[in-house]
């Protein structure tokens, strides 16, 4: 069995966003905008979704890359 290479990571970031329990404007979904808005520009989900709890503060990170072509 021939082994393809694997790609190589050219950049990686960690796009976080903070939710307050006294959030009402309408931004809930501000993570995801930022990841969608980063695969239409090339770059991929990498790795887990992580979530931390301070106070009432929710802070949720999304490792993204992007591979050499």
């Amino acid at each position: 069995m021939r082994e393809t290479p694997m790609s190589r990571i050219a950049e990686y970031k960690v796009l976080r966003t903070f939710y307050a329990s006294n959030n009402t404007d309408g931004q809930h979904d501000r993570l995801s905008k930022q990841v969608n808005d980063y695969i239409d520009a090339g770059w991929q989900p990498f790795g887990a979704l992580s979530l931390a709890v301070a106070g009432d503060v929710v802070v949720v990170t999304q490792p993204i890359v992007r591979y050499e072509p």
